[in-house]
């Protein structure tokens, strides 16, 4: 979905310091060196998944600890890996459920969870697939815990930042490449560990290519239509706020304490069309947008317009 007017783009650089070893690789099956990821010149690459990923997950672990009304705290309580899945012994969720089925049969009762009326839910439904709904009755019962996960799916702060099956993600970022003037590497080694018995396996040495401390990381992403105050954006607010705090850790290894980041500098490039600058803005957004460091754009997101 997600193909709503555009009303606001930020533009993230932010500079990343490593405060331990960073190991960003693809291993071998049975290769005794974990190289880290190169490009064909030689310069080091961060690909923008691994910091989709690390940004997921942190907003995985923040979301449960967020303000959410009634609908988007069963969305985060049903997120999980694969989807979304029901949580039927749970009392709220059976209520939410009936509230799906009064308001798609067209019975006019009160709600406290499901935000739209019959029409526009049947509207959105329709979108996301389920164009049979407007038989009513048996194809309703048919689909209905499918059809109120698609609309939890819709109203999960997680999946509105990062995607899911049923919404585009407002988020995307970009590969990193590290340049010619920080080619080095140091090789760490390695043991196996036997899970079983939490002692070293034997035979089984291995070294890590990893860039060394002090290496620097421009992190570059783009974030459409976040409104100030909305649960999605106060998410991404929360996440840069660790960021800010605690750091990212990326690549590999990280179980043994490498690829620990924090920033150094950063620029955020707000562009809002209908306010203030216009179209240009869209065009040459880095020359035209608004300028916020990332205690600033912290504040712009948590806050209600």
């Amino acid at each position: 979905m997600h193909l709503a007017e555009l009303t606001s783009k930020i533009i993230a650089e932010i500079e990343l310091v490593s405060q331990s070893h960073v190991h960003v690789g693809e291993h071998e099956p049975g290769s005794a060196r974990l190289e880290v990821m190169r490009l064909y010149d030689g310069s080091f690459i961060v690909p923008s998944s691994t910091w989709k990923g690390c940004f997921r997950s942190l907003a995985e672990k923040l979301a449960p600890s967020l303000l959410l009304d009634d609908l988007e705290r069963l969305a985060v309580e049903a997120y999980g890996a694969n989807g979304y899945v029901p949580k039927l012994g749970d009392e709220r969720f059976r209520n939410y459920l009936e509230e799906m089925r009064d308001v798609l049969m067209g019975r006019e009762k009160p709600t406290k969870i499901v935000k739209h009326g019959r029409e526009e839910l049947t509207l959105l439904l329709r979108d996301m697939g389920y164009e049979e709904i407007e038989r009513g009755g048996g194809a309703v019962e048919k689909s209905l815990t499918d059809m109120a996960l698609d609309y939890l799916a819709l109203h999960c702060p997680i999946g509105r930042l990062f995607g899911n099956h049923v919404i585009a993600s407002k988020l995307r970022f970009h590969h990193t490449i590290v340049g010619k003037e920080a080619r080095t590497v140091e090789a760490r080694p390695g043991v196996g560990i036997d899970r079983a018995t939490g002692s070293v396996k034997e035979n089984i040495l291995f070294d890590v290519e990893a860039l060394p401390v002090g290496s620097s990381f421009k992190l570059r992403f783009v974030a459409d239509n976040l409104e100030p105050g909305a649960s999605d954006s106060r998410l991404l607010a929360g996440v840069l706020d660790w960021v800010q705090i605690v750091g990212l850790q990326i690549g590999g290894r990280k179980s043994v304490g490498l690829g620990l980041v924090k920033p150094s500098e950063s620029i955020f490039n707000l562009v809002q069309p209908k306010k203030d600058q216009g179209k240009k803005a869209l065009a040459n957004p880095i020359k035209h947008g608004e300028k916020l460091k990332l205690a600033e754009i912290i504040s712009y997101l948590k806050k209600k317009e």
